[in-house]
Formats: structure tokens, C-alpha cells, sequence
């Protein structure tokens, strides 16, 4: 019988807050585009892209380094 697999404590990423992440968007240059129903769209200008971020308090550290990811500047 094989053996389960456990994921150890130190691979469970943490949540971020919603707050957090608009404030480094931000930063970022980032602009609100509209209100989806679940979601908010949100746009690079400088380089045309658009992402989607969830309207929940928390978010998984996963899904916030790839918003923050695809809505990076790419001179940086």
C-alpha cells in the first residue's frame, strides 16, 4: 500500500490581503478598469495588459504574485 503524501506546513502559502495588493498595483502604475461581478479589471497602461483581481478579502500569495506578475512593467 503506498504511503500518502503529506505537504509540509512550509509549502502552505499564506493569504494577502486585498488591500496590500491594490496598494502595491498602484504603485505599480496599475489603473481600475470596471467591476465585474466576482472580479475588478485592472490595467498596466504602459503595457496594454489586463488581469483580473478577485473582489475576496484574502487572496492566495500564488494568484497575487501572478496579478502583480502580468501587470509588471517589463523594463522592470
Amino acid at each position: 500500500m503506498p504511503k500518502s503524501r503529506k505537504i509540509p506546513q512550509t509549502q502552505i502559502s499564506d493569504n494577502v490581503k486585498r488591500t496590500k495588493l491594490l496598494q502595491v498595483l498602484n504603485q505599480m502604475g496599475v489603473v481600475f478598469v470596471r467591476h465585474g461581478k466576482k472580479h475588478d479589471v485592472y490595467k498596466q497602461p504602459a503595457t496594454k495588459m489586463e488581469t483580473t483581481v478577485p473582489r475576496h478579502d484574502d487572496i492566495k500569495e500564488f494568484t497575487a504574485k501572478n496579478i502583480v506578475r502580468t501587470l509588471s512593467p517589463k523594463d522592470c
